[in-house]
């Protein structure tokens, strides 16, 4: 079959002819190109890498980072007071001094303590009054806090309350609140945050800073009640499922823990506990992975970066 367009003569080949010359400029021009480049990449790596050198060395002489905070427990022994090897402390642990930040519904309670049993925690059980139960985390913790708590009832009356504290002070107990109804599914069920006033405030020595009321609110035994604070941002949830969020920049600072409500109300509480200062999507995670290193990006393109880090190293929030 005949080629379209017609045949070509048979035995007729077309060639193109380089002059040595050219290929010889074409590639002088290639090797230079290339000179060049490897020339920028070597005085951008003789700037760079002793100015890494000296603020490393400098961060160096800085106190060390703390390490992120992270606990959890499932509360394996009875202790009347709640130490876990000091890693808790409550109303009556020796140098706690919150009698003069007065609780409950009236501003008229002192604070109680947190003991526990195997396997669950409590405050309070007896036929007299008492004011709201506190335990708090000891150490230092980053502003940035989420802390969930899995709720355990047994008889309850009256206005039993299973708490989150996030940012809460060591000092006067001053802190956030976030407080779930133990009520279960009753229409008088509610869920509401909270900040703790502290001595020298007005009664009732707290503000509510959101309520929300129903039986969608209550919580039952194996619920999982969570509190989490981002900035000035807090958000509560429970099973997982979002309940509220708020902004308040009340308190800056402190520990998360866990609580329960005046009473008496009868006989409930929790059977585990779980605190961090790394919250997912926080600011507090590190800004690179843990496989590339400040002389990587140095020795990169990636300037921006480098400065990025450099920023981040001299807050000291770059997880090493």
């Amino acid at each position: 079959m005949g080629s379209p367009g017609g045949a070509k003569s048979p035995g007729l080949v077309t060639c193109v002819v380089v002059s040595e010359d050219k290929l010889m400029r074409t590639k002088t021009n290639t090797q230079s190109l290339q000179e060049a480049r490897r020339k920028h990449n070597r005085r951008k790596k003789t700037i760079l890498l002793p100015a890494l050198a000296i603020m490393l060395l400098h961060l160096g002489a800085l106190p060390s980072p703390a390490r992120a905070a992270d606990y959890s427990t499932k509360f394996p022994k009875a202790e009347a007071l709640i130490s876990e090897g000091g890693r808790w402390i409550t109303a009556g642990t020796p140098g706690v001094n919150w009698h003069e930040t007065l609780c409950g519904g009236h501003g008229d309670r002192h604070v109680s303590s947190v003991s526990t049993a195997p396997g669950y925690a409590s405050g309070p059980t007896g036929p007299e009054l008492f004011g709201d139960a506190l335990a708090l985390l000891t150490g230092n913790w980053g502003p940035d806090q989420i802390a969930e708590a899995t709720v355990r009832r047994g008889n309850v009356f009256g206005g039993p309350e299973v708490e989150i504290r996030l940012r809460t002070s060591p000092k006067d107990a001053t802190g956030y609140e976030i407080m779930w109804s133990a009520l279960g599914k009753k229409e008088t069920a509610y869920i509401a945050i909270a900040t703790w006033d502290g001595p020298g405030s007005k009664p009732p020595h707290y503000t509510i800073l959101k309520s929300l009321k129903g039986p969608q609110y209550g919580v039952a035994t194996g619920d999982v009640v969570k509190g989490l604070i981002v900035g000035h941002t807090i958000t509560a949830y429970t099973n997982g499922r979002l309940q509220f969020q708020i902004t308040d920049s009340t308190f800056a600072t402190g520990n998360p823990g866990f609580g329960f409500n005046e009473g008496p109300n009868g006989t409930y509480g929790i059977t585990r506990f779980k605190a961090s200062d790394i919250v997912p999507g926080g600011r507090d995670g590190a800004k690179f992975s843990s496989s590339t290193s400040a002389v990587d990006i140095a020795t990169s393109d990636n300037l921006p970066a480098l400065v990025f880090l450099i920023h981040d190293l001299s807050k000291k929030s770059v997880l090493w």
